[in-house]
């Protein structure tokens, strides 16, 4: 009778979270750095990886497919600052207008020291995968700050929260369904 229990009892997977998927993220600034000024760009690149090692831990991915995707985004991260440290005017511009110039061509920067093609298609397959992962999330993150000023204009004298309140709820509702004003 108890084999029949456990049969029927489902297994209940812990979805990982970015802590145990990458525990060295912190540290990743750090191993990419060649002097001390690079640790702020590496941090905003890690800043900009983020959400998508999070939208990673979403999908319906094996271990070892994020595991690649994360290994892959470090080597990025690491080609970016090695281009920063050749060419002093980039470390100016932002991290996400570096990566995304990084990313062009559909595909990633040569890996310095690429033993096979193999490894380089796997690293260009991460990039472009990221690189549409970051054009769907600026395109939200338009639409967003495009409307919220509007939203946040429109305010009764009376009630001043409760308008805004109402306003970002039908915004946020908006840019979920996609559609216009209800």
């Amino acid at each position: 009778m108890s084999n029949k229990l456990t049969e029927k009892t489902p297994t209940i997977l812990a979805a990982p979270n970015l802590a145990s998927y990458c525990p060295d993220l912190a540290s990743w600034p750090a191993s990419w750095c060649v002097d001390e000024r690079d640790i702020i760009p590496g941090q905003a690149i890690v800043a900009v990886f983020t959400p998508f090692l999070l939208g990673l831990l979403a999908q319906d991915l094996s271990r070892r497919t994020r595991n690649l995707h994360r290994d892959n985004l470090w080597m990025l991260g690491g080609e970016i600052i090695r281009d920063i440290n050749e060419n002093p005017k980039l470390r100016k511009r932002p991290a996400a207008e570096l990566i995304l110039e990084a990313l062009a061509d559909d595909k990633g920067p040569p890996i310095r020291g690429c033993v096979n093609d193999i490894e380089q298609r796997l690293f260009d397959s991460t990039c472009r995968k990221l690189k549409r992962f970051m054009a769907a999330t600026q395109l939200n993150s338009q639409t967003f700050h495009t409307i919220w000023p509007v939203v946040l204009s429109k305010t009764t004298h009376r009630f001043p929260g409760r308008a805004v309140s109402h306003l970002r709820h039908r915004t946020c509702s908006m840019l979920s369904t996609g559609r216009g004003w209800a």
